[in-house]
């Protein structure tokens, strides 16, 4: 269970800011700060766009689908609101200090729930079944795609962005490999999808009082309703 915990807290970081929180922490524990080290999950709802937004536009356009056997991996989610319920109390109980905590919802669902209740609150047509193991092969065929396409974007975003005003034809390639990449989950996504873990809350609901507020049903709903409100669904 531990290397399988630790192989999901490698991808989810992949999505979000690799190494950063833990250089912050390193920081604060030189410097003698009291630190509280917090791990949250799936992070999902308002301003989520790794988990919420981007899911959304994958949904939206029609092209994404549940993953049979290889969605079957849980999915560990936890609404905003709550991941901001466990900072307030980390920051208030003197027994937190030194304490590294798991902060998740109460409810574990599957991926290809995950997607199929999403695409449900955002009112869309049911989802299709997808076979994983072309989509697998199209991820590894595309992946030096996306590294020469970071590359691209890193060294030469101005040039490219003059080129696609300039150029019409230029600018649908780029769409068209742009929409193309959104709606090819990478291999380490897949591998996420079909990993059986959990992670236990007991340690924060004894020393921290933690307790989740939001179901995911209505925090999906909350979520659709923000998408919606903010003009994201296109």
């Amino acid at each position: 269970i531990a290397s399988e915990a630790e192989a999901v807290a490698k991808l989810i970081a992949a999505e979000i800011l690799p190494g950063v929180g833990r250089y912050a922490g390193e920081q604060f524990i030189d410097r003698g700060v009291p630190v509280v080290v917090l791990r949250p999950t799936i992070i999902y709802g308002p301003f989520s766009y790794t988990w919420t937004v981007s899911f959304a536009n994958r949904l939206w356009s029609g092209q994404w689908g549940t993953f049979g056997r290889a969605g079957e991996g849980k999915c560990n989610l936890v609404y905003v609101t709550d991941v901001v319920q466990a900072i307030y109390r980390a920051m208030e109980s003197d027994d937190a200090i030194g304490g590294t905590f798991n902060v998740n919802g109460d409810e574990i669902i599957t991926w290809n729930d995950y997607f199929s209740r999403f695409n449900q609150a955002l009112g869309r047509p049911p989802l299709r079944a997808l076979n994983a193991w072309p989509i697998a092969v199209k991820s590894r065929m595309i992946s030096p795609v996306r590294v020469a396409g970071r590359f691209a974007l890193t060294r030469f975003n101005s040039t490219l962005m003059q080129l696609n005003a300039k150029s019409s034809l230029a600018a649908k390639y780029m769409k068209v490999t742009e929409s193309s990449l959104k709606l090819t989950p990478t291999s380490d996504q897949l591998k996420l999808y079909g990993l059986d873990v959990e992670y236990p809350l007991d340690r924060a609901r004894d020393q921290l009082g933690y307790a989740p507020q939001v179901g995911v049903s209505q925090g999906l709903e909350f979520g659709a309703a923000w998408l919606r409100q903010q003009g994201l669904l296109f």
